[in-house]
This record gives structure tokens, sequence and C-alpha cells, in this order.
């Protein structure tokens, strides 16, 4: 009788740890089913969608007649998924020879981003028509290469590179500081002149297409469960230089080194700044050769060096316009006041 009932509990507490067991996993169903459907719903799509973000473009610069002095070009980039492309080293230095650069500089890009980075990534910059169609012709053998349209600035007219400046790609540094909210590793910022002091303005706002993938991520096409969001262009910027009085100032500097200036008194804008010798800001614009770089360098000329807002001058007669407003301004003289210049001056005993 004793073992009967010893038999009857042991099979009671069974069926109660059975039940217990299918009531945690009916439980865990209802989680995963009900409470966090939307969740898990959302992690899905993730897994088959892959975001791409679609460049806003920069900005205009105009002179102070509307007239344009920077705008922009197509140009095309390679991108690449870091987590899925650093599995694959030939395949990155296959690209990288096919598109003329050094497989070290793409890899350095991708440790920057972290090699594990689900994030599409800017790996090569502005490749020319024979490039893409090499990399259109192997997307079977490249899946998770990609190319899409990076535009660039255009310079229709070689004038005033000091105070227009260029872009560069963003550094550590200033991605560690926040110089540039919302920018990430890979992308161009203003560096020098209006485009650096504009920069937030001029840049815009990106946006993001949807592509739908396979378990391998290869791109399928267009994902239809989500919809893009496109990009917002930058503002344009019209300036108070004058091309006419810019390129006048210019012709009158050309091979010299120095600087002119030509400022509105009533406004204080600037409507010619010219500092010479200068630079080819289509240099920047896309990949630099390292030969262009080294001229940019030249100690002897410097051509990166704004010397008018740079450059150590003595200040000679231009001074002159200075002190004579600061002494109308304060009472010291008048309009009519007028001073004898014989050319020369006597301190003490001594005549200069």
């Amino acid at each position: 009788m004793k073992e009967v009932r010893q038999l009857q509990l042991r099979g009671t507490v069974l069926v109660a740890l059975l039940m217990l067991g299918m009531l945690l996993l009916v439980g865990r169903l209802f989680v995963l089913q009900i409470l966090d459907r939307q969740d898990w719903s959302d992690r899905s799509r993730q897994n088959s969608v892959r975001s791409l973000e679609l460049p806003a473009h920069r900005g205009l610069l105009l002179d102070r007649k509307g007239r344009i002095l920077v705008d922009n070009r197509p140009s095309y980039s390679v991108f690449g998924v870091p987590a899925m492309i650093s599995r694959d080293s030939l395949l990155v230095a296959r690209v990288a020879l096919e598109c003329g650069v050094d497989g070290s500089a793409v890899w350095r890009r991708i440790g920057q981003a972290g090699r594990w980075s689900q994030k599409p990534l800017l790996l090569i910059i502005d490749i020319n028509f024979d490039q893409r169609v090499w990399l259109a012709e192997h997307r079977l053998d490249l899946p998770t290469i990609e190319t899409a349209v990076d535009p660039r600035r255009n310079y229709p007219v070689h004038m005033a590179p000091h105070t227009l400046g260029y872009l560069g790609e963003i550094s550590e540094e200033e991605l560690a500081a926040g110089t540039f909210p919302g920018v990430d590793s890979g992308e161009r910022v203003g560096k020098k002149g209006v485009e650096r002091q504009y920069d937030a303005e001029l840049r815009g706002r990106k946006g993001i297409h949807f592509e739908a993938v396979d378990a391998r991520g290869r791109l399928l096409g267009p994902a239809s469960s989500m919809a893009d969001i496109p990009p917002i262009d930058g503002q344009d910027l019209t300036l108070s230089l004058d091309m006419d009085l810019q390129n006048l100032g210019e012709s009158l500097l050309a091979g010299r080194s120095g600087c002119v200036l030509l400022m509105d008194l009533r406004t204080g804008g600037l409507l010619a700044a010219v500092s010479g010798p200068d630079m080819n800001l289509e240099n920047f614009s896309g990949r630099m050769p390292p030969e262009v770089w080294a001229v940019l360098n030249d100690a002897s000329t410097r051509p990166l060096l704004n010397r008018y807002l740079q450059g150590n001058y003595p200040p000679g007669s231009l001074f002159k316009l200075a002190l004579a407003g600061w002494a109308l301004e304060h009472g010291i003289v008048d309009e009519n006041f007028t001073v004898n210049c014989p050319g020369y001056i006597t301190v003490g005993q001594r005549t200069q």
C-alpha cells in the first residue's frame, strides 16, 4: 500500500512538472507571438532589408549677382558592408586593384568603421566610367559590393579658392569631438573657407533607400515593405563676392605672391578677395595624386596659405585710413583737417 502511494506521488509530481513545463512553454510562446510580435517582426525585416544612404546635394555657392561659383557634378563611389566584405580579403584586393587604389587604404576605412559593422561604408570615391562598368559586369561575383551616386563639388570658374574653401574626408579627431553632428566615417565636410564656416547649412540631410537582400546579403531590389526617405538638399549661399571684380583682382596679381582685397565700405562685405599663389579646387574634389599634394605643400610658394588672413605684412599707408577714421569718430579732427607732408620727418637731431 505504501509503495502504491509513493508511485501515485511520483506520478503526481511528474504530471505537475510536465504541466509546469507546458505552462512555461505556452507563456513564452505568448510573449514571443503576442507581446513581442512587433519587435521580432522588425528584427526579421532588418535581416531581409538593407538601408542605403542617399546623399543630399550640397548647396550652391553664388556671387552677389547670382552667378554660380561652385555647384555639384555627378560621381559614383563604391560601398560595402564591413561585416560581409571583411571575411573575404581577396574580394577587397580585387576591387581595390580594378579601381586603381591601394588595398591598405580600403582596409583602413573598414578598420575605422569597425569590421563587424552592418552599415554600408564608403570604400572608394569617384570611380570612372570604365571602373563602374567593370563592377556592374562582375556584380554576381561581388554580391556585397555596390556602387552609388555620390555627388562631388564642381567649379565652373577658377577663382577665389582660399575664400570658397574645399571639402575633405572627416578625420578621426573630428568624429571623436563631434565637430560635425550627423556625419559618419568616410563622409566629406568643409575643411576651409566658406565651405567650412557654413558646412551645416550647405550639407543638407541624407535620405535612406531600402533594398531587399537574401541570406547571403545580395541585393534583390527595392524593399516593398518600407518607403524610402528622400534626402533634403543643402541651402544655396549667396556671397558678397563679385565675379568680375574677383577676376580683375586675380589678373592683376597673376604670377606674383600677395593679396588683393576690395571691400564695400557701406556693408563691410568683400567684393574681391585674392591670395596668390593659389590652388585648383578641382584637386580636392576627387582622388588627389601624391605629386599634386607635394606641389601644394611646396615651402617656397605655399599655395595653401591664405595670405590675406594668415600672412603678416606691414600695413603701410593703408593704416592711415584706420587712424583717420578713428580721429574723425572721436572728434580729434574734422573733415577739413589737412596735414602737410614734405616727404621727410625730423625726430630730435635726426631727419629721415
